[in-house]
């Protein structure tokens, strides 16, 4: 996969990442819509910088971590629910990670790192089959200050969508759109399913400080369709800053 590093709205640089990884998770079911994980994995990162500074740092070497997850989903569909709700959260520690080669001149560390985070859908039908719905994510790394390839990163669709992915990025972050889905029809059957036309506003900020977080606010709209290859959206969001973004996107859309 790639992956941009943005600063001060630019890309200075390109990374092409490698992961390689084994692991081993156990879970025990806690009702009907409910579960929780605890797992484990070690395995190996390499980023280097494809396109630009060749001075900038290559990250290399093994990482090693445990996670804990709960997740409830009493939603009825997995594409537009009709109702519901499904949340997740996360409990993740990093205990050995890789080497960054040439030494940073901050105090970033993956070592050691705790980060905690939630995101969760909510799903309501309104007169015959439109929706409203409202999507949520929070996540911190308590007091450590990770790498950027460990930071929380915004810039999708309903997650502030108008950035692009890595351009806001923070070791904190928090994030709430919420929005209406009005049905226009359906597909043929043998193409899929509902097709919905929506708007949302999307409203949230990536972070290192807590006293610098901020409210930013951005508008989206689109095109939902129920497709045999999974959910399809074809949309666009829009920031009060002048910035925009226009998307397609294929596949889970609003559980992250």
């Amino acid at each position: 996969m790639t992956y941009n590093l943005v600063e001060d709205d630019a890309v200075v640089g390109r990374y092409d990442e490698t992961f390689m990884r084994a692991g081993v998770n156990v879970g025990v079911n806690l009702g009907a819509f409910s579960d929780i994980r605890l797992g484990a994995y070690i395995g190996r990162m390499d980023a280097d910088v494809a396109v630009g500074d060749p001075g900038l740092p290559a990250v290399t070497g093994k990482e090693t971590a445990a996670d804990l997850t709960w997740r409830y989903n009493g939603q009825d569909s997995p594409v537009i629910p009709s109702r519901g709700v499904a949340t997740s959260a996360r409990m993740m520690y990093v205990f050995d990670g890789p080497v960054i080669d040439p030494p940073l001149p901050t105090s970033r560390s993956s070592v050691n790192l705790a980060q905690f985070s939630v995101t969760g859908t909510s799903f309501h039908t309104v007169g015959a089959d439109n929706r409203v719905f409202t999507a949520w994510g929070f996540g911190t790394s308590f007091d450590k200050n990770p790498l950027v390839l460990n930071q929380f990163h915004l810039g999708q669709p309903f997650r502030l969508g108008a950035y692009d992915l890595g351009e806001l990025k923070g070791d904190h972050y928090y994030v709430v759109t919420a929005g209406y889905l009005h049905e226009l029809g359906r597909l043929p059957d043998f193409l899929g399913g509902s097709i919905y036309a929506g708007g949302w506003l999307e409203n949230g900020d990536a972070f290192d400080d807590w006293d610098k977080a901020t409210f930013r606010t951005q508008a989206g709209v689109g095109l939902v369709m129920d497709t045999l290859i999974g959910p399809v959206l074809v949309g666009g969001t829009a920031g009060f800053d002048g910035r925009w973004a226009t998307y397609i996107a294929v596949g889970r859309l609003f559980n992250w």
